[in-house]
């Protein structure tokens, strides 16, 4: 009898392609909060089909002129910034992650208030 090959059974497997999932989120939250005696909290969270490899928390106060970067965090999906006081005004916050495969997902960004405290 003929030896007959089969056809390979093995089908690539496309590369990963899709970038992590990301939000950010700040405390203290509530009527009048926070405010310029408050630290401030910023918690960003990171999910991908793979893994995350990296989220990096942005932080940018009325009184700078573009976002400074506050902290990096490698190899976890939680990503914890604490920092301030700081003066009174608005602020803007987002986090970026990436994935193993190099790709980068953007959370959107969140605007708040920092009130002035009450002297």
């Amino acid at each position: 009898l003929p030896i007959i090959a089969a056809p390979p059974t093995d089908t690539p497997i496309p590369g990963d392609s899709e970038p992590p999932v990301v939000s950010i989120s700040y405390a203290p939250t509530g009527t009048g909060r926070p405010t310029d005696r408050d630290k401030i909290s910023l918690t960003a969270t990171a999910a991908d089909a793979e893994s995350v490899a990296k989220i990096e928390i942005w932080l940018r106060l009325s009184t700078q002129p573009q976002a400074a970067l506050m902290r990096t965090c490698t190899e976890t999906t939680t990503c914890f910034f604490g920092g301030g006081p700081y003066p009174a005004g608005m602020a803007q916050a987002f986090a970026r992650a990436w994935d193993e495969a190099g790709n980068q997902g953007e959370s959107n960004s969140i605007s708040f208030t920092i009130f002035e405290a009450l002297r």
